[in-house]
């Protein structure tokens, strides 16, 4: 068995690298045919941003900042069992049309948590993963009870289904390849795939999203 990491990532507009964003997914293979598998995750990945995941929700590129470049999307996988430093297996752009324009401080995101099913005498914590989904685009905000801010609700379904569309191609644990979690701790002879996912409705914080300052006041 293979295991693929596939990093998306996306540039920004101002040709700054650290104000880029990327997410990461683990799949599993049987190891037969990785160079086809690895063409497909990544197609798989582009595809979670790039198409609507059911209903009348955006797909997920529209739900991002203006200043995330979605026409360079970038998918580079990197086969785990290789040793280190690897080199992507594939690596391929993506032009998955436009963002959603103004957006909110590139630090606030939207998490998309997953799990495998649990399995007796496992810490479940080594179970679950999660991606930070953003940076986001200003019109996803809804002010609830008690003046509390929370996404919006069309944004919570269309990362939702967003995930069940991935777990819908890639799910089961019985094919190649396989959308699975991942964890350091159990090793690469020890994944699981994945079983189910959430979306919570509370706003995450990715400090290390913030932009470059480009200037400063003193005092």
């Amino acid at each position: 068995m293979s295991v693929l990491l596939v990093q998306m990532s996306f540039p920004s507009l101002d040709g700054v690298v650290k104000n880029g964003v990327a997410n990461t997914f683990h799949f599993g293979t049987d190891g037969t045919d990785d160079d086809t598998d690895a063409n497909l995750v990544a197609d798989g990945v582009a595809d979670f941003y790039r198409i609507n995941g059911g209903g009348t929700t955006l797909p997920l590129r529209q739900w991002m900042a203006g200043h995330i470049d979605t026409h360079h999307a970038r998918a580079r996988v990197y086969r785990l069992n290789d040793a280190e430093p690897r080199i992507p297996i594939h690596d391929e752009t993506y032009d998955l049309g436009a963002n959603g324009g103004d957006g909110l401080p590139s630090e606030v995101a939207l998490v998309m948590s997953f799990k495998a099913a649990p399995v007796s005498g496992e810490n479940p914590r080594n179970r679950r993963n999660r991606i930070y989904f953003g940076p986001l685009r200003e019109a996803c905000t809804d002010l609830g009870a008690n003046q509390i801010i929370r996404p919006i609700a069309t944004l919570k379904e269309a990362l939702r289904s967003a995930g069940e569309r991935m777990l819908t191609i890639f799910g089961g644990g019985g094919g190649s390849p396989s959308w699975i979690v991942y964890s350091p701790t159990l090793g690469l002879t020890n994944t699981r795939a994945v079983a189910s996912g959430w979306v919570d409705d509370a706003f995450d914080i990715q400090r290390r999203r913030g932009v470059q300052p480009t200037s400063r006041v003193t005092f």
